[in-house]
């Protein structure tokens, strides 16, 4: 049996001391070491130091033996023809003060729990008792459990590390993976860290820091042709998966700046490599979605329906012309109305685009330059759920370097991914919201 003694394991220690057993006994009863049990009445027993009835608690040795022959040691004797032994006051003045001690003590079972002298012992002794001893190894657990365990230097080298790459947009799985030869403690202990204080890091410097701000409302959207999802619907899209097995979606979405701003971003993931590409249009039209897949299928030649077997996206009139988008051998279904979870992998991988571009900022300024270093950024960063490793590097695994530069992407040292405004220098430009 091994672990920490229990309650009733300490119930039954002291009830066999009492009983004047031998730790040996007690060790077999309890199916613990002999120095384990050794060890538990030397670091729980209790110090006790107290007289016995009309008799007081005794300090000198000389004086419990009463060899002691001095008398008016204190210059204020009150009884100047009794030995000092007497009262013991005398005890910081004597220079042949010898401190009590009991010999038994110092051999098993190292506590007084069963002597036969206990009731009428005038020195210090000890006892064993299980309710203070639990409480006691209760206290010392928590006691090794607080504080920080790492060193002055080791802290303030780890938050140096993490503010370079919180500076960058950079989260602190992505931070922590990227330098785990200088990390001196678990990914979960650094968020302890930050919560407690002991690293200068805020939570509201963590990019995922919800923050309220002022949405204006969007004007209502007409789709080109109504009848697009006759179909196409999620169901449709769950059948087709059951009769196609083996096939992996491609999850279709588009991200905008202000209600007044024209261009947008076409946002494309793929849920299985956690890929996520998102490419600047000029307008949110069918005309332009359209026109960037041809554009893909232009540069991916053959490659283009292993990429894109099929595409779920939303009800948007943006994606309102299948057809168009089907003669490039892929298939389009639709996610039903209001039920933006149906592909919440490209709502999630929207919030890293967010990073970077954040609500509110006009995308006019921006260009496919632009887009090719986002998306560069955003699939070097590495992933938890892809076993600590980007995006980026499952495509050229499974699809080779070409394909790979046809979508846009070129590598990315992980210490220099920045997922924050700053990749941008300066050409987003905010929208200032007036009251009216």
């Amino acid at each position: 049996m091994a672990g920490q003694l229990t309650l009733l394991e300490r119930e039954i220690i002291f009830k066999m001391l009492n009983e004047n057993q031998p730790l040996a006994h007690i060790a077999k009863t309890l199916h613990r070491h002999h120095s384990s049990i050794a060890e538990e009445i030397k670091r729980n027993r209790i110090p006790v130091f107290k007289g016995s009835f009309g008799r007081n608690k005794c300090f000198c040795q000389k004086a419990l033996d009463k060899t002691c022959r001095k008398k008016n040691l204190c210059l204020a004797c009150p009884t100047p023809n009794r030995y000092c032994f007497n009262c013991q006051k005398c005890i910081h003045s004597c220079s042949e003060f010898m401190e009590t001690h009991c010999s038994a003590l110092e051999r098993s079972p190292y506590c007084c729990n069963g002597c036969h002298k206990q009731s009428t012992c005038l020195i210090s002794r000890y006892t064993y008792s299980p309710s203070v001893a639990q409480e006691k190894a209760d206290k010392r657990i928590r006691e090794a459990r607080e504080g920080c365990t790492l060193n002055r230097k080791a802290l303030k080298d780890m938050e140096q590390l993490f503010r370079e790459g919180i500076s960058k947009g950079q989260a602190i799985h992505h931070i922590y993976i990227a330098n785990k030869d200088q990390m001196f403690c678990s990914e979960r202990q650094i968020y302890r860290f930050i919560r407690t204080g002991a690293l200068a890091i805020s939570p509201l410097d963590l990019p995922r820091t919800v923050q309220r701000k002022f949405r204006p409302k969007r004007k209502q959207s007409f789709k080109v042709d109504k009848a697009c999802r006759k179909g196409r619907t999620y169901e449709d899209y769950l059948d087709y998966l059951q009769k196609h097995p083996g096939i992996f979606p491609v999850e279709m979405d588009t991200v905008v700046g202000p209600i007044d701003g024209k261009k947008c971003f076409l946002s494309l993931t793929w849920p299985h490599l956690k890929l996520a590409l998102f490419y600047l249009l000029e307008k949110q039209t069918a005309s332009c979605v359209n026109a960037k897949m041809q554009d893909l299928k232009d540069k991916l030649q053959d490659k283009f329906s292993v990429l894109f077997p099929l595409l779920l996206t939303d009800n948007g009139s943006e994606f309102s012309d299948p057809l168009s988008l089907e003669k490039l051998s892929t298939k389009v279904f639709y996610c039903n109305p209001m039920a933006s979870y149906q592909k919440g992998s490209v709502e999630n991988q929207n919030s890293l685009l967010r990073r970077i571009v954040p609500k509110g900022y006009y995308l006019e300024d921006l260009g496919a330059e632009d887009s090719d270093l986002i998306n560069s950024q955003i699939n070097n960063y590495i992933r938890l759920s892809i076993s600590n490793k980007t995006a980026y590097q499952l495509v050229i695994d499974l699809y080779g370097k070409d394909v790979a530069e046809a979508l846009g992407l070129y590598y990315v040292p992980q210490n220099e991914v920045m997922l924050s405004p700053k990749l941008l220098h300066g050409k987003l430009k905010k929208k200032h919201y007036t009251s009216k």
